[in-house]
């Protein structure tokens, strides 16, 4: 178990990861069956099932037991592109976070985000390979008022795995935009591709 993360969060991450990893297809095992698997109090199963309850993923039926929300689950997988990712280049696929840097949302990101003009945000830089080769290199914006000590993050740990580990939860809706450019100098090097001089 994860050092200063609460036992209940820890169980609850990883019922979810089990509901992804389609490890349980209907519904999922009763409390008393999870506290015997964990070594835990019913009441700290009781806790980490609230959870999923309260964001839609799970649905207790009365007498009948806790079942998978279908439409909550197929939306959720939306929420997190490094999941998304992983199921079109399987574990060939590498993310790794370069850097996490302190902005403030110019107009276009507000206007995105909708959030005032200036507001804090964390721009998290992320770098994708596959089979050894870079493929991708992505920016990702935070609030940081949702999300105010991201700057501690581990760079070799995926990022939605990391914030519902220190913060209970991840974004539960995301947008993606992405911009076909000529790559600048910076991204060339990141990426190790050759630099087109115009």
């Amino acid at each position: 178990m994860n050092e200063g993360v609460p036992l209940y969060i820890t169980i609850k991450n990883t019922i979810e990861e089990r509901i992804f990893g389609a490890i349980y297809q209907d519904r999922i095992e009763g409390e008393l069956i999870l506290a015997k698997e964990f070594g835990v109090a019913r009441g700290t199963i009781k806790q980490a099932i609230d959870e999923l309850v309260s964001d839609g993923l799970l649905i207790k039926k009365r007498g009948l037991g806790t079942f998978i929300n279908e439409e909550r689950l197929a939306s959720k997988a939306l929420d997190f592109p490094d999941f998304l990712s992983q199921s079109v280049y399987g574990d060939d696929l590498r993310c790794k976070i370069l850097n996490i840097l302190p902005v403030n949302a110019t107009p276009e990101i507000a206007e995105l985000m909708e959030i005032a003009i200036g507001a804090p945000l964390f721009k998290i830089e992320r770098e994708y390979s596959a089979n050894g080769k870079k493929i991708a290199y992505s920016e990702s914006y935070f609030d940081a008022n949702t999300f105010p000590d991201i700057s501690s993050l581990y760079y070799n740990t995926p990022l939605y795995e990391q914030l519902r580990t220190n913060y209970g939860k991840a974004p539960t809706r995301l947008s993606e935009h992405y911009s076909f450019d000529i790559a600048t100098e910076t991204e060339c090097i990141l990426l190790e591709i050759e630099h087109l001089r115009p």
